[in-house]
């Protein structure tokens, strides 16, 4: 034990001489209880509180993270939930078994998905080859036909299983897609991919089939490429949330962007252009009616805007921060930073080989002195540095 508390420092955040810190929200996976962490020691599964002090020794083959007070482990091979004290509530009878979300856990038994609550009685009985955790009442759902639609908890479908992928739902509006039969390549019979923008209630808010792909939203916007390409290369597009049209890339007599690279965030949007006399690309940041406000270097990378500051990349591989003026306002130059920059506030950079994390005014909130970190071990308000 110790030495995994020699590898692994927890550090929290507070008020006082830190900044309190909300939650960082995943979309592709669920935040665990804030004092509960899972740890191996001899291929056994235990857990740690924020001290880094064992409350739940390590006696079960594998286990999933703690949320809404429970958590599921594995015991003589089966799947139950046990309490914060490691006591079973939900006695051992799942192959598997999720974390829960929004009072329900997804389970299977015999390769059959099927949701129940904290008493462990199903909601509903499923007829469906796959679910997905709960969302805002919301579940995923693929038949065995591989169509897509969304149930409720009474397992009443809220959207028709007829497409083949529906996003998240953002502002009440998702992305969904489906395929149409024709072949588009001579080298083999190959789907189209057809997308749409719908409303919580499954309504199609634009034609289906207009656009081959779009995503988002992000700030409002979505960006979509059409079904039939200009003659001139690639064409995109910025959609409002009703799915009108407000940019379009490669107008005539408008300079030929490459491409979106990254969300609307803070009104500003990244793209690849051709760099002027130069047969290579370099980012912009441009407003959603095509205002360039910054333009970076040939071959350095840039990043989204979050909290009205981005992070772009210098000709010395070192990276600086600007304001929604395409103003340099770094108070120092960084040698790494990590993922998209900000988020929830706070962003983790790398300073003469050490890892730490300063705030949008590029506070400390911790000193460098780490020698890494990664995304996976970022957890609520905790952050495990090595």
């Amino acid at each position: 034990m110790k030495a995994l508390i020699a590898l692994s420092v927890i550090v929290s955040f507070a008020f006082g001489s830190f900044a309190q810190l909300s939650q960082i929200k995943r979309k592709d996976a669920l935040a665990p209880d804030s004092n509960r962490f899972k740890i191996t020691i001899d291929r056994k599964t235990g857990y740690i509180d924020a001290t880094g002090s064992i409350v739940i020794r390590p006696t079960f083959e594998s286990g999933q993270e703690f949320s809404e007070g429970l958590c599921a482990v594995r015991s003589n091979g089966l799947y139950g939930f046990i309490n914060v004290q490691g006591e079973f509530v939900i006695e051992p009878r799942f192959d598997y078994a999720t974390t829960f979300t929004e009072g329900a856990a997804l389970t299977f038994i015999g390769g059959q998905p099927e949701f129940v609550d904290k008493r462990g009685i199903p909601l509903f009985k499923s007829v469906f080859k796959s679910m997905t955790p709960y969302d805002h009442g919301r579940s995923w759902v693929r038949t065995y036909s591989d169509k897509t639609g969304i149930v409720d908890k009474t397992g009443k479908l809220l959207i028709d299983t007829v497409y083949s992928r529906i996003s998240e739902f953002s502002d009440g509006v998702a992305v969904a897609y489906g395929f149409e039969d024709k072949t588009y390549s001579s080298k083999g019979r190959r789907r189209k991919m057809l997308a749409t923008i719908i409303d919580t209630t499954g309504t199609q808010l634009i034609p289906y089939g207009k656009y081959a792909e779009i995503f988002g939203p992000d700030d409002g916007y979505f960006r979509a490429s059409p079904v039939e390409k200009r003659w001139s290369g690639d064409t995109e597009y910025l959609l409002d949330l009703t799915g009108k049209k407000v940019y379009t890339l490669s107008d005539p007599g408008k300079r030929n962007y490459s491409s979106f690279i990254g969300g609307v965030s803070n009104g500003l949007i990244r793209t690849t252009v051709p760099a002027p006399g130069l047969n290579n690309n370099h980012d912009v940041y441009m407003t959603t009616n095509g205002k360039i406000i910054y333009e970076n270097g040939v071959q350095n990378w840039t990043r989204d805007f979050s909290h009205s500051r981005a992070f772009v990349q210098n000709d010395d591989d070192t990276w600086s921060i600007i304001n929604t003026k395409g103003q340099i306002v770094s108070k120092r130059k960084y040698d790494n930073v990590l993922g998209s920059g900000f988020s929830s506030g706070r962003a983790y950079v790398k300073i003469d080989s050490s890892w730490g994390a300063i705030d949008t005014l590029e506070n400390f909130l911790v000193t460098p002195q780490f020698a890494d970190i990664h995304v996976a071990s970022i957890r609520a308000d905790h952050i495990f540095f090595a």
